[in-house]
């Protein structure tokens, strides 16, 4: 249970902070209102899901045990942030109707880019670690539980994060706060990157 409760405060640390899911969530808030936020929400949940699957099914230990893997990893990752968050600069205010076409704005396309995040492995896999227990195994009920608080943990973050963008929608409606706002998003996820590789 002391567990579960420390993956839970680990999950809320990580999950409200800004990030590249902060950032694909509330802008498909301010494009799409609540329902474009709630939409990329749950394409984190299933895609981070899907990563703990992964990771309780061997995954972990071939990233953990292979620093290749994991430095790989990392570089994809932070060079998708990088190439989305320049063309967010480059582009900004020109898709104003649209998700636009550097952030996935489907549930499918953001549970993708679940696989490439380095954030969303680091979460999981440090959440897979704070859950194990004993013997380094993880029984089916802690699988399920630690499901269960990975997903509703995120959930509430990450919706503050889309009704924040929903808020925003309307007064973004001017070009030259869309101009700042998809800058400024951008910017985050280059420095997501960058804090990533050091």
């Amino acid at each position: 249970m002391l567990a579960l409760l420390q993956v839970a405060v680990l999950i809320f640390a990580a999950a409200i902070t800004p990030g590249p899911n902060n950032v694909i969530v509330m802008n498909a808030g301010a494009r799409g209102g609540l329902a474009g936020g709630c939409q990329a929400v749950a394409g984190v949940i299933v895609g981070s899901l899907l990563l703990l699957a992964l990771s309780t099914g061997g995954v972990a230990a071939l990233i953990v045990g292979e620093p290749r893997a994991h430095q790989a990893l990392s570089w994809l990752g932070a060079g998708w942030l990088i190439w989305t968050g320049g063309t967010m600069i480059l582009r900004a205010g020109v898709v104003a109707d649209a998700t636009g076409s550097t952030l996935p704005g489907t549930v499918l396309g953001v549970a993708a880019f679940q696989l490439i995040n380095p954030k969303a492995w680091l979460l999981v896999l440090t959440a897979t670690a704070t859950a194990t227990v004993g013997d380094g195994d993880l029984q089916p009920k802690t699988v399920v539980a630690l499901a269960a608080v990975l997903a509703g943990v995120t959930s509430v973050c990450l919706a503050l994060w889309g009704l924040a963008g929903a808020v925003l929608g309307p007064w973004l409606a001017a070009p030259t706060r869309r101009k700042a706002f998809d800058r400024l998003m951008g910017s985050v996820l280059i420095a997501s990157a960058i804090l990533l590789l050091i």
